[in-house]
């Protein structure tokens, strides 16, 4: 997780050797330090040395498909929105006015102009200022000089994705080859049935991320039906995984076809045309 040749090393909170497996393990079972979920240092170090560091998706661009279409989000303490402009462009900004911090849109909607609700200053649909009521003719004032902070952001495969490093290489690069595998789901031009909601959880992000424990005990009586024994359902050599670019996945083999957690038992949706028995989950 940490490499000790790098500064990492110096700032984490927890010493570096409170992460190394037990001497002599031949199939260890291991689990980070406990102060990995509840320190709100090491939280804070986190935050820092991934969350500022790296690709985060926000949302989907189907969810704002017209001009002026946007969503609101937040990234650890940064407040976001992301917006589709008239050429079809996708831009993601600070979501505060320049004059006074007041937040200017909440939720999700469409809008013109953006409009701060506090003295009504008004930005175009890519950051600039048009107008400040009362110092639109001060001499001193230059409005070409205000624009909300552009946050660097990519669209892959309909994913919205943002980052704070401005050194990190291109997402759409990293995952080109994951695209050439999912070709046939044609994720670029799914869309939900409702815009994505973002919400706070008082529990550390690291347990939603890597908990596939709980599946056989908590969804015993629906999703087990499909996948009975873990020893044949999930795939962890799926060529999907690749550690070298950050990416870890992991195949479900359905022992049905169109298997969902319904009352028919059923998916109630089509299937996608265009998956293989194989890719429509089921071997």
């Amino acid at each position: 997780m940490l490499d000790k040749n790098t500064s990492l090393a110096t700032n984490c909170p927890i010493p570096l050797f409170e992460f190394e497996l037990p001497n002599g393990a031949a199939v260890p079972s291991h689990s980070l330090p406990a102060d990995c979920f509840v320190s709100s240092e090491f939280y804070n170090f986190e935050f820092k040395a991934v969350w500022e560091k790296e690709w985060f998706c926000i949302g989907r661009a189907t969810d704002i498909p017209k001009p002026g279409d946007f969503f609101t989000v937040t990234v650890g303490n940064e407040p976001l929105f992301a917006v589709r402009h008239g050429s079809g462009a996708v831009h993601v900004m600070t979501n505060v006015c320049q004059h006074r911090s007041m937040l200017l849109l909440e939720g999700h909607g469409n809008v013109r102009r953006i409009r701060c609700p506090l003295h009504s200053w008004v930005y175009d649909l890519e950051g600039h200022l048009l107008s400040a009521p009362a110092l639109n003719d001060v001499e001193d004032f230059d409005k070409n000089g205000v624009c909300l902070p552009r946050i660097r952001s990519e669209v892959w495969e309909g994913f919205i994705f943002i980052t704070f490093n401005e050194s990190l290489a291109p997402i759409g690069d990293r995952l080109a080859h994951l695209s050439k595998q999912l070709v046939n789901f044609r994720i670029s031009e799914l869309s939900a049935a409702t815009s994505l909601e973002m919400m706070p959880y008082e529990w550390d992000w690291k347990i939603y991320g890597d908990e596939c424990y709980h599946c056989t005990h908590l969804h015993s009586g629906t999703w087990c039906d499909f996948y009975p024994t873990p020893e044949s359902c999930i795939d962890e050599a799926t060529p999907f995984s690749d550690p070298g670019r950050g990416i870890v996945a992991y195949e479900l083999n359905s022992a049905v076809l169109d298997g969902a957690p319904t009352r028919t038992g059923k998916a109630l949706h089509p299937l996608l045309p265009d998956l293989t028995e194989r890719r429509n989950g089921h071997e």
